[in-house]
C-alpha cells in the first residue's frame, strides 16, 4: 500500500492534483481510494458526482470519500474491530502482500564504460525534474519534492553524462569525470522515445 499525501496552503491545487493523481493510479489498475479532509470539500466537484463519509464508487478501481472530520474525531483507529474495518475498507478480499510493491525501487547497472543507477519515479514527467551533483550527494527534484541520495564511492567519482525518463524510469548514466573541479554539476532529463 502506498499513501500520497498533499499538502499546502488553500487554493493551490492539493484536491485537484489529489482527484488526478488518483484517477491515473486507477486507470493503471491500483486500487485507489482518494480522500478529502477539509471542511470545505470540494473533491465531489471535481469528480463531478456527490461523495459521502464513506468509500463511493467512482469508477474501476477507484473509490472517494470526503471525510468530516469533527464527526469522525471520536473514532480513533485502537482496537480490533477498527483495525479489521480498516483493513476490509484498503483490502477488501485480496491479500495484502499482493498489494505492496515487489520490484526494485533502484537498481545499478555497468554499461557504456560507467554505470547507469536507474530510479522509478512514477507520475513524473521529464520537464518536472532536474539533478544536481554534489561530491558524494545527488539531488533530485521533481516539481516541488526533493529527494536527496547518498552515492556510493563508485558513483561519487564520476560525473553525471545522461539522464533519461522512459515509462516512469529515470536512467542517470555515470561516467568517468574529465576534470576533478569540485563543483555541483546541475542537469535536465530528456525523454526517451
Amino acid at each position: 500500500m502506498r499513501i500520497i499525501l498533499y499538502t499546502g496552503k488553500g487554493g493551490v491545487g492539493k484536491t485537484t492534483v489529489a482527484a488526478a493523481t488518483a484517477l491515473r493510479c486507477a486507470e493503471l489498475g491500483y486500487r485507489t481510494l482518494v480522500i478529502s479532509t477539509d471542511p470545505a470539500h470540494s473533491l465531489a466537484d471535481a469528480f463531478d458526482r456527490p461523495l459521502g463519509p464513506k468509500p463511493t464508487p467512482i469508477r474501476s478501481h477507484l473509490w472517494g470519500q470526503e471525510i468530516n472530520v469533527l464527526e469522525e474525531i471520536d473514532r480513533e483507529v485502537v482496537g480490533l474491530p477498527m483495525l479489521a474495518r480498516m483493513a476490509e475498507t484498503l483490502f477488501a478480499d485480496r491479500d495484502p502482500t499482493e498489494v505492496f510493491f515487489k520490484g526494485k525501487i533502484q537498481t545499478l547497472q555497468r554499461e557504456r564504460g560507467g554505470y547507469t543507477l536507474v530510479l522509478r519515479v512514477p507520475f513524473a514527467g521529464a520537464k518536472d525534474i532536474s539533478l544536481t551533483k554534489v561530491g558524494n550527494e545527488m539531488v533530485i527534484s521533481i516539481a516541488n519534492v526533493r529527494r536527496d541520495l547518498f552515492l556510493p564511492r563508485a558513483l561519487a567519482l564520476l560525473r553525471i553524462e545522461t539522464a533519461e525518463l522512459e515509462d516512469g524510469l529515470l536512467r542517470i548514466h555515470f561516467q568517468k569525470k574529465e576534470s576533478s573541479t569540485g563543483m555541483a554539476r546541475r542537469g535536465r532529463v530528456a525523454t526517451r522515445g
